[in-house]
């Protein structure tokens, strides 16, 4: 795993998962309008999940 990975839900329901256990922390975006990449403010803050940075892996799961 990489330091920071996005997966979309159909990754998790695929023949081969990836292994979630080795992260430090784990996101789940809901698709509201602060994880989702919006078009209509395509400001560098548009989408607080790009501009996140840890020390520690971590990954997300964005179902926007």
């Amino acid at each position: 795993m990489s330091p920071r990975a996005l997966y979309a839900p159909s990754s998790l329901m695929s023949f081969n998962p990836p292994d979630l256990s080795s992260a430090s922390f784990r996101f789940l975006a809901e698709g509201d309008s602060w994880f989702s990449l919006g078009t209509l403010n395509l400001a560098k803050n548009s989408n607080l999940l790009h501009e996140m940075a840890f020390e520690r892996i971590c990954c997300e799961v964005n179902s926007a």
